[in-house]
């Protein structure tokens, strides 16, 4: 392949269209008369570039920017800006140009290359937005939130996680280190048990990835040392990234224990009641009886049945 081959090949690739100028800053040449999306050029030799651009009043700063440029005479590089096609769609198009001059060093006008930017800018969009939902959600749930690639690199986070687990947050730090410190912070506060901090870190994030690996999906409550529960959910995803939940449920365990507490005073109070006490439901169904009803009523209390008339 000769050299001249090579570079057409290159120019190809790296650019949609060519174009010239002349000293006016008007086309002299395209090399396609209509782009592969449709920006029709043919026709506008001899016109200047703000004619077939959008006349936003942000379209039209831009260009005159670039028109500065080239009053100055000076190269440019991927000025984007916006034209219609020949649908009447706005696209976005790079461009790139040097002035030229000839051999006596008259200013002859400029050569570039063109590119249609609209799709990668489009999706580059689209991303943003949902990146924009994806933090808006984050920040809107009341869990803390945790999602890591298969290198425990952090994917995305919410800042509840590090208030629920009590922990410095570290949402900022997008690499592995950060979520071995998240691990770390817990074992120096003694979350995994005596023992040097650092061993119990590294051994728990061993043991950690494996149990998700081997289940797949995991939930469990533990208590923390701080005293506040958190249940724990965490599932692997098919791409080898992880998943994981928390929820306080202090308040929740709290109204559990006073539940069960009441319970243990109501039983040891009718359990020591001299008369009988029993409890139907709405059906007129058997529930509940102290030993005092079973002795009334001449019936062994180990033949007594739960949810008979």
């Amino acid at each position: 392949m000769s050299d001249a081959t090579r570079f057409e090949d290159f120019a190809r690739i790296s650019a949609d269209w060519f174009w010239e100028t002349d000293i006016e800053d008007r086309f002299t040449y395209f090399s396609v008369p209509v782009t592969r999306t449709g920006i029709v050029l043919e026709g506008k030799l001899g016109s200047r570039r703000r004619d077939g651009a959008s006349q936003q009043p942000d379209n039209l700063e831009r260009l005159a920017a670039l028109e500065a440029t080239i009053e100055r005479r000076e190269p440019f590089r991927d000025f984007v800006f916006r034209v219609g096609n020949q649908a009447g769609q706005m696209r976005w198009c790079s461009i790139s140009g040097e002035p030229r001059h000839d051999h006596a060093g008259a200013f002859l006008g400029y050569r570039g290359a063109g590119r249609d930017l609209t799709e990668q800018l489009e999706a580059q969009r689209e991303v943003e937005l949902q990146g924009l939902a994806l933090q808006a959600i984050l920040r809107a749930t009341p869990d803390g939130v945790q999602l890591v690639d298969k290198s425990d690199t952090l994917l995305a986070v919410n800042d509840q996680i590090y208030d629920i687990l009590e922990i410095p947050n570290r949402a900022a730090q997008r690499d592995p280190s950060s979520t071995y410190q998240s691990t770390l912070d817990l074992a120096r506060r003694g979350e995994y048990g005596p023992g040097d901090a650092e061993i119990l870190a590294r051994r728990r994030s061993e043991e950690f990835w494996r149990m998700i690996a081997d289940q797949r999906a995991v939930t469990y409550e533990r208590q923390l040392v701080t005293g506040r529960w958190v249940e724990c959910r965490h599932r692997a995803l098919d791409d080898g990234a992880r998943l994981s939940l928390y929820r306080d449920i202090t308040e929740a365990k709290g109204r559990e224990a006073e539940l069960e507490r009441q319970s243990a005073v109501l039983s040891a109070i009718t359990a020591n009641m001299d008369g009988g006490i029993v409890v139907f439901d709405k059906d007129n169904r058997l529930v509940a009886w102290n030993p005092g009803f079973a002795d009334l009523i001449g019936v062994d209390p180990s033949l007594a049945r739960h949810d008979t008339a």
